[in-house]
């Protein structure tokens, strides 16, 4: 690397007509690269470069970022996003001689691949947005990048009210008999509409049986050092919603059965160690099967149908959103955007009376 900091102080090392010239005594590592860059400007046929490659520039605006307070899951989606698909690529390139064509290829490349690929590739733009603030670079190059239109999703699948009876009837008789956790788990997602991450979190304490309420007040997260128990999604997250009396029940008895030694609702096997969320889609794709219903994608699903049937049976929207953690109304309506044709028709006759 060109510039090296040298004692308390910066030097540099510029090649012009095949020779090196080393500059030092500069005070700040910016003023070293400026004063770099004035010399390759006026060098005749050399390329332009700052010195910093992908990886340097990273290192400086990661240590920023974390400065800022960001959660640690999403430090790890973002240094994995880095190390996947930017290092390898990017990372030991020069960043002036990233070229907004290059970039434009990746992010196309990128995005047929993977779907959040776009979203994710907006901190490489940051990461040139911090070169400009702090005068490594003039331009970025993402400027000139258009990012691909999403493609459009398929319809997702929706059950019937008559699926969604004959899905609950199922856990509530033969996944039963079969598996109290899994039933139960399955259970409560069905009947609350929470997201996983909150399901996974939850502990015996949570659980209110006098009152017949649930506290979401934590939820489950990845991190670099694997699974650990972090803040809801937002501040409108944390939340109490009500169970009904069968399910203060189901969760009376399986905590009754079962050899409970631990606070957690549930754990991998007898130890006192949370589930990662493999194992329950598992067991909601196995149930699907065997409970002969049309198969509505993953667990997050369940999140959709809870809001889809409570709006169909004429609970008001707003108690919908205060049962899911929304913070605005539209979210919530967002989601219930499936209507049949028969449903379509009701509406009709309705009206017509």
């Amino acid at each position: 690397m060109p510039v090296k900091h040298v004692g308390n102080k910066w030097q540099i090392d510029v090649y012009t007509k095949g020779a090196r010239r080393r500059i030092s005594g500069f005070v700040t590592k910016k003023e070293a690269l400026q004063f770099e860059r004035v010399l390759l400007n006026e060098s005749d046929g050399l390329p332009d470069s700052t010195g910093i490659t992908v990886n340097n520039l990273w290192e400086e605006w990661h240590e920023a970022y974390l400065a800022g307070g960001v959660t640690e899951s999403t430090q790890y989606k973002v240094d994995g996003f880095f190390g996947r698909h930017i290092q390898p690529t990017f990372g030991k390139r020069d960043i002036a001689t990233i070229t907004s064509q290059e970039l434009q290829a990746w992010i196309n490349k990128g995005s047929l691949k993977w779907r959040s690929f776009n979203k994710n590739a907006h901190y490489f733009k940051r990461i040139f947005d911090y070169a400009i603030k702090i005068e490594y670079l003039e331009n970025n190059p993402f400027d000139k990048v258009s990012m691909p239109r999403k493609k459009s999703t398929p319809e997702k699948s929706v059950w019937t009210s008559e699926e969604y009876e004959q899905w609950l009837n199922y856990l509530l008789t033969d996944l039963w008999k079969k598996s109290k956790q899994q039933s139960v788990y399955l259970v409560l997602l069905t009947k609350t509409g929470m997201r996983r991450q909150e399901i996974s979190a939850l502990n015996v304490k949570d659980i209110n049986f006098k009152k017949r309420t649930l506290s979401i007040n934590k939820a489950l997260k990845y991190g670099k050092s694997g699974m650990y128990l972090g803040e809801t999604k937002t501040k409108d997250s944390k939340r109490d919603i009500g169970l009904d009396k069968n399910t203060i029940e189901m969760l009376k008895v399986y905590l009754r059965d079962r050899e409970y030694a631990h606070q957690k609702l549930f754990t991998t096997g007898s130890e006192d160690v949370y589930m990662s969320f493999n194992r329950p889609y598992k067991w909601f794709k196995q149930a699907i099967k065997e409970a002969g219903v049309t198969d509505i994608g993953g667990l997050h699903a369940l999140r959709h149908e809870y809001a889809t049937m409570a709006i169909k049976k004429g609970i008001s929207p707003k108690l919908v959103q205060k049962q899911l953690g929304h913070s605005d109304v539209a979210i919530t309506m967002d989601i219930y955007n499936h209507v049949s044709n028969n449903e379509v028709i009701g509406i009709a006759d309705k009206l017509a009376d």
